[in-house]
């Protein structure tokens, strides 16, 4: 199967993961696709692989992406994707921050002013490019939770972007299913195995590892913390030490936008402020 593809360069690298991934042509159908190999005898941790193969294997829905094909080539594990042109939230915003970088380093006598505000503004998503993003992993997130799964690792890393606009959210190898041998739990407690990278995102509530536990809703905090990086163009608890960011978090600290003039008189903040609020008492519907 490998034989019909040909690798042309590689796009990323998970040295934990022992994953690399390329952008690869089919050499029948001349068509692009994204090819991650997994080298399986180097994994530390190869559930978490097997879980995202087998939970795409499980689910359809338009803004999730697609598993096209799966196999096994020399203990290497190949896992076919569509090509994402633009690649992740996290590609563009580091497209962004380099092309203003290598602006100002070429014209000493640019007149962008790097102050913090102006950083703000010029290394982020405007409100007219966050509005599909945020409406598409929505819909994701309620065709997950109808199924009774949480995604768990929801960041800019996980959402891709196509050159049509179309947005997919990837990353399954930290979801988790509410039903267990048929019965429906309706909250767990499991915490996520290798997940200190993305620790940044994770709810109070699955940070506490308490006995009350955590369910979806998590997710929509976790996409609140994405909104507000993406919006921002850094990171809400960027430079925080993880002792002061699980505080932060427990304590119920105010995550929102610096910037509020990337948004329309009408949308002040409300929708960012609902979805990463730590409220015990409602519950935010995704519908």
């Amino acid at each position: 199967m490998a034989k019909n593809y040909q690798l042309i360069h590689r796009i990323s690298s998970c040295k934990s993961q022992s994953t690399n991934v390329y952008k690869a042509v089919s050499l029948a159908s001349r068509e692009y696709y994204t090819i991650k190999i997994t080298d399986f005898d180097d994994l530390t941790d190869p559930d978490i692989t097997l879980n995202e193969i087998s939970r795409i294997r499980h689910i359809r829905h338009s803004n999730i992406l697609p598993l096209l094909s799966c196999f096994v080539q020399d203990c290497q594990i190949w896992s076919i994707y569509p090509h994402i042109q633009y690649g992740s939230c996290r590609d563009i915003l580091n497209v962004i921050r380099d092309y203003y970088l290598n602006n100002v380093e070429n014209e000493p006598n640019s007149s962008v002013v790097w102050d913090r505000a102006d950083e703000q503004i010029r290394l982020c998503f405007n409100e007219q490019s966050l509005q599909p993003i945020i409406k598409s992993v929505l819909l994701a997130l309620d065709y997950l939770h109808s199924k009774h799964i949480i995604h768990r690792c929801i960041c800019p890393e996980n959402v891709f972007i196509t050159h049509s606009g179309h947005v997919y959210l990837g990353g399954m190898g930290f979801s988790v299913s509410l039903m267990d041998n048929g019965f429906l739990n309706k909250r767990l407690h499991d915490y996520p195995a290798r997940i200190e990278n993305y620790v940044n995102y994770l709810s109070p509530e699955i940070l506490q590892q308490n006995l009350i536990g955590y369910n979806a809703k998590s997710d929509i905090y976790s996409l609140g913390v994405t909104v507000c990086e993406l919006a921002n163009g850094t990171h809400p608890f960027t430079g925080c030490q993880k002792v002061q960011m699980l505080f932060e978090k427990l304590v119920g600290y105010d995550i929102g936008l610096w910037d509020r003039s990337i948004l329309t008189p009408e949308s002040k903040n409300t929708f960012v402020s609902g979805i990463v609020c730590l409220c015990t008492n409602s519950q935010l519907v995704l519908n």
